[in-house]
C-alpha cells in the first residue's frame, strides 16, 4: 500500500507498507541524467529522499554512470563522475546488489558495439536485512537497448540447523551445560560411536538450552528504556542506592548482550582478518548478507535446460554429487605406491606410530576456530574451548582407529583430524 510519494528531478519515491506486516520502506525509481552537473543535482535530490523518510530504502533504474571501470566494455580512466557515485553510494551507507547473469546492462547495437552497466539496484541496510537472500538478474534484451532487470527478494528457509554460536561462550553457566551433558554415560559404544552419541545428545540439550536464551536477548530494549529512564529521573531528584545499583546492573547487562550480537555475526559473517572485540556488528551483518547471496544457488542448467525451482535444484545437485563421489572399490593409482616408495624408512617409524594426545591437541589447536563447522555442527572452536572435558572420549576414537576399528559413525570434525 501507497503512504506517501515524492517526485524530483530525476527520481520518483514512494512509501510502501506491507499490509500484513506493517514493514515500511521507500522505493525509487531514478533515470539519471548524462551531464556531470546535473548529476551532481541527481546525487542531492536523493539525499534529500533518504533524509526525508529515514527509513528502509530501495533504488533501482538507470544511473546513467558507472562505478567501476570493467562496468564498461571499452575500458577508459576512472571519471570524476565514477568517482563521485562510488562516493554518494558511501555516504549514503548503501549497497550494489551484484547482476547474477551478466555484465552489462546497456548496448548501442552497433557493429563494434558499446556496453556499460548503467542499470542498477542500490538497497540500504535495514532493507537488506529484510531480504538478506536478495538477487538480481537480467531479463532478455527485446525492444529497448537497455536490458530489464529483475529483483527476486529470496526465498529464506526457516529451517533450524544446528550450529555451535561462539556468543554461547559469553553465556553465565554455559560450561555447567556442556560439562554435564558431555560426562553423562553412554552405553558401551566404541570409541567412535561414543564421541558421536555424546554430540547428538549434547546438540539437543542446547537446543533447548539456545531458545531460552534467545527470549532472554530481546530485552536488550527494555534495558535502554529502562537506563533512560533514570538517567530523566536523576535530572530531577537524587537517585537511591538501589536505583544506582539497578542503572549499573542494566548497564553490564546491556554490553553483554551487545557483545553477544556482535561476536554472532561475526560468526556469520566469516569475516577472520579482524580481531575479536571489534564492535563492527553492522558490518558483520552486511558482510553475512553478502555471503549468503553469493552462496546462493539461484538457478542452475542441466542437460540444457534451466532449472530455478529449488526443490529441483536440490535434486540435481544430490543426484549430480551421489554419482560422482560412488566409491570405485579396488582402483587405487599406480603413483600411489611409487610415492611410498619414496619415503625414507627413518619416517617410517613416525608414520606407523600410534597417536598422542599431544599431537592431536596441537592439530585441534593449529587451525583456524572459525572455519566451517561441518556437517555436525560443532567447529573447532567448540573443541578447543572444552578439550580438558572432550580429550579422552577423542584420544580412544583415534586409539581405537589405529588399532585398525573403523569410524565412519563419526562425522566431522573430529573424524576430519584423521
Amino acid at each position: 500500500m501507497v503512504k506517501d510519494r515524492r517526485v524530483g528531478q530525476f527520481s520518483i519515491s514512494v512509501v510502501l507498507e506491507d499490509v500484513i506486516t506493517k514493514w515500511n520502506w521507500v522505493w525509487t525509481g531514478v533515470y539519471g541524467p548524462n551531464t556531470n552537473s546535473e548529476r551532481e543535482a541527481l546525487w542531492e535530490d536523493l539525499s534529500e529522499v533518504s533524509v526525508r523518510w529515514n527509513l528502509p530504502w530501495c533504488l533501482m533504474g538507470d544511473f546513467n554512470c558507472t562505478r567501476f571501470i570493467e562496468d564498461r566494455n571499452q575500458v577508459g580512466p576512472l571519471s570524476s563522475s565514477m568517482s563521485r557515485f562510488f562516493e554518494w553510494i558511501s555516504e549514503e551507507h548503501l549497497s550494489d546488489i551484484p547482476l547474477a547473469n551478466q555484465c552489462f546492462t546497456w548496448c548501442n547495437l552497433r557493429g563494434n558495439p558499446s556496453c556499460a552497466k548503467l542499470d542498477r539496484v542500490l538497497v540500504s541496510h535495514e532493507w537488506e536485512e529484510e531480504f538478506p537472500l536478495c538477487h538480481l538478474k537480467a531479463l532478455p534484451w527485446v525492444c529497448s537497448d537497455h536490458c530489464p532487470l529483475l529483483l527476486v527478494g529470496g526465498y529464506v528457509n526457516r529451517s533450524y540447523y544446528f550450529k555451535f554460536e561462539n556468543w554461547w561462550l559469553l553465556c553465565q553457566g554455559f560450561q555447567e551445560v556442556v560439562s554435564l551433558s558431555w560426562r553423562e554415560l553412554v552405553p558401551l559404544f566404541s570409541g567412535a560411536k561414543k564421541v558421536t552419541s555424546k554430540l547428538k545428545r549434547l546438540k539437543w540439550v542446547l537446543k533447548s538450552w539456545h531458545r531460552e536464551q534467545k527470549i532472554a536477548r530481546r530485552r536488550k530494549g527494555e534495558l535502554e528504556l529502562e537506563v533512560s529512564s533514570l538517567d530523566i529521573k536523576e535530572e530531577y531528584v537524587v537517585l537511591s542506592v538501589d536505583e544506582r545499583a539497578c542503572r549499573s546492573e542494566c548497564k553490564d547487562l546491556w554490553s553483554r548482550l551487545i557483545s553477544m550480537e556482535e561476536v554472532e555475526w561475526r560468526q556469520r559473517s566469516r569475516e577472520l582478518w579482524l580481531k575479536e572485540g571489534d564492535n563492527n556488528t553492522k558490518f558483520f551483518h552486511k558482510a553475512a548478507n553478502h555471503r549468503k547471496r553469493i552462496n546462493k544457488i539461484c538457478q542452475i542448467r542441466s542437460e540444457g535446460v534451466l532449472v530455478e525451482d529449488p526443490a529441483e535444484i536440490e535434486e540435481l545437485l544430490i543426484n549430480h554429487f551421489t554419482c560422482a563421489l560412488i566409491k570405485h572399490r579396488g582402483w587405487i593409482p599406480d603413483w600411489v605406491d611409487e610415492d611410498l616408495r619414496k619415503v625414507p624408512d627413518e619416517l617410517w617409524a613416525d608414520l606407523e606410530a600410534p597417536f598422542t594426545i599431544n599431537e592431536i591437541k596441537k592439530v585441534v589447536f593449529g587451525t583456524d576456530p572459525d572455519k566451517d563447522p561441518g556437517p555436525n555442527g560443532f567447529g573447532l572452536r567448540f573443541f578447543q574451548t572444552f578439550w580438558s572435558i572432550v580429550q579422552d572420549d577423542l584420544f580412544e576414537m583415534f586409539h581405537e582407529f589405529f588399532s585398525g576399528h573403523k569410524v565412519w559413525e563419526v562425522s566431522m570434525p573430529p573424524h576430519s583430524l584423521l
